[in-house]
């Protein structure tokens, strides 16, 4: 689906900015959970953006992929000491990835992802309706 959207974002990328929303819809990925597989893929996809995409379909697309690291818990590498978790994050924020933490993936569907805030199991009712109301979606391709 990644390469699919590359060309559908480089055709349309010729047409001007009228599909700008369209194209950034189309470079948004979303990656779900901050352990070793999400953060080794995040950091790969970035690779992949700032190498291989820039080469085949210039900076105007490889400039323009999100990517977006999503982990419910406080940290990403939960099980891993504090400071490897730190260099991680630094690493995967220095070559542009986005890492939220403390977010939870409520809801998928095939072009948007909900996120909200993470509660723990024993959330209040009001902290599970606050976590709710603060819901927001993410177009994606």
């Amino acid at each position: 689906r990644l390469l699919s959207n590359l060309e559908k974002a480089a055709a349309l990328n010729h047409q001007g900015d009228r599909y700008r929303a369209e194209i950034d819809r189309l470079l948004k990925v979303v990656v779900v959970g901050g352990g070793p597989t999400g953060v080794e893929l995040s950091a790969e996809l970035a690779d992949f953006a700032h190498n291989d995409v820039a080469k085949r379909y210039g900076t105007d697309i490889s400039s323009r992929i999100q990517i977006i690291l999503v982990e419910a818990m406080p940290r990403i590498l939960a099980p891993f000491d504090e400071s490897l978790a730190n260099v991680a994050r630094e690493h995967l924020i220095s070559k542009g990835v986005d890492v939220r933490t403390g977010t939870a993936v409520t809801h998928v569907e095939s072009k948007d992802v909900t996120l909200s805030p993470s509660t723990p199991r024993s959330a209040t009712p009001e902290q599970k309706a606050a976590a709710s109301a603060a819901a927001r979606s993410e177009e994606m391709g």
